[in-house]
């Protein structure tokens, strides 16, 4: 075998050597990021009876923390579906409130008057949903898997969902809106008075001062946010 041949073969060995390692690092960088833990926060126990500290009352938070096994880019509200037995609005729904570009996404629901689960929450293994927006890796670009795997549980006894033995102690909540009609037509003209009403289950104090269970809000108007 003449040298050139020898050569001609090592370069070609070279080239396999080099092509496969690039395949390789294309393929580390399109790994897809999975979820290696899930938390949740525990009820409040402020103002609670003992038996009801396990209780997550209306107006309160539920917080679930998911991490992922590299940083994401999250966009549009992906969400993660509660296991409450009884969710009287319509489906009790975690939505993500932050953690974009890192390797730890938050989502939070607060439990509505009404909400009950007696056994404590659940949350499945497909729980988590990208809603219209996505979930994905910072570098590379490859979309997360979604699965929670063996982080998901049933019937969380420590994070029941309720008022409790004691009502009387149970967190603020809005039990109904209102928007006043137009005074002509279909329409809020220039001048015209838009009167937002929200309705809590109890009247407030807030920073010191005493509220009626009537309290005011804000509307969004095209891309403005008006006072209400």
């Amino acid at each position: 075998m003449t040298f050139g041949r020898v050569a001609a073969r090592a370069a070609g060995v070279v080239g396999i050597v080099l092509a496969s390692l690039v395949g390789l690092a294309g393929d580390l960088a399109a790994q897809a990021p999975t979820v290696t833990g899930m938390s949740v926060n525990s009820p409040s126990a402020d103002s609670k009876s003992s038996a009801d500290a396990n209780i997550f009352f209306p107006g309160e938070t539920i917080r679930i923390t998911v991490v992922f096994s590299d940083s994401v880019d999250v966009t549009g509200t992906p969400h993660i579906e509660l296991g409450i037995d009884t969710c009287p609005g319509g489906g009790c729904i975690a939505t993500y409130r932050r953690g974009t570009g890192t390797d730890t996404l938050v989502f939070a629901y607060r439990p509505r008057g009404g909400d009950s689960d007696t056994n404590g929450i659940s949350i499945a293994a497909n729980a988590l949903k990208l809603n219209g927006g996505t979930i994905n890796a910072t570098s590379g670009g490859a979309a997360a898997d979604l699965d929670l795997g063996t982080h998901a549980f049933s019937d969380d006894s420590s994070r029941e969902v309720g008022i409790g033995a004691d009502s009387s102690t149970y967190g603020a909540y809005i039990t109904s809106i209102s928007l006043n009609s137009p005074p002509s037509g279909d329409t809020f003209l220039l001048g015209d008075t838009i009167k937002l009403t929200l309705t809590y289950n109890k009247t407030q104090a807030w920073a010191g001062q005493l509220w009626t269970n009537v309290m005011k809000g804000a509307l969004t108007i095209g891309d403005s946010i008006a006072e209400a």
